[in-house]
């Protein structure tokens, strides 16, 4: 959608896609990785990368669940993976939380909408778990479906580097 007279967004949402598909592709070996942390339940991407809509110079957000007691583990594996990957100013583990501490705070449209957005490259029972915790979404959202059916599939796959429309 683009509102009347403005036609010329349709070719920058066109190639903010062709941005974001390229961007993915190239830190195609640091998401694999991420992915492959043990205790990770969940690696989503978050932000305007999670709709194939980056901006030059965007940075790649990341949404991850972590077992319990993992968080600052994973943070850090995140980071030095980054660094060693030379990547650590474009890779961002935007949140990380733990299985046990999935309702965010603030309660709030910014929160909402980020849930409602992720895109995961693995763990899609991890989702939905964290859509349960976060039932103010669909308060905030109530046409927002019930359950992530939709977000769950991925924008992007780790393992084929395989870029889907959304």
């Amino acid at each position: 959608f683009f509102p009347a007279g403005r036609n010329e967004l349709i070719d920058e949402r066109r190639r903010r896609e062709a941005r974001s598909r390229a961007f993915l592709d190239r830190h195609a070996l640091l998401l694999r990785l991420v992915c492959c942390l043990p205790f990770v339940r969940l690696v989503a991407l978050s932000g305007r990368i999670a709709r194939l809509n980056l901006e030059a110079g965007g940075d790649l957000d990341l949404f991850i669940v972590t077992r319990a007691g993992h968080v600052w583990s994973t943070a850090a594996a995140v980071k030095g993976l980054s660094a060693l990957l030379s990547r650590r100013c474009m890779v961002r583990a935007k949140v990380v939380v733990d299985e046990n501490h999935l309702e965010l705070e603030p309660r709030d449209l910014d929160t909402a909408a980020r849930l409602l957005h992720l895109r995961p490259l693995i763990g899609g029972s991890a989702l939905q778990d964290l859509w349960d915790a976060n039932l103010f979404v669909a308060e905030l959202f109530p046409n927002a479906p019930e359950e992530p059916a939709e977000s769950a599939e991925p924008a992007w796959s780790p393992l084929t580097s395989t870029v889907r429309t959304l």
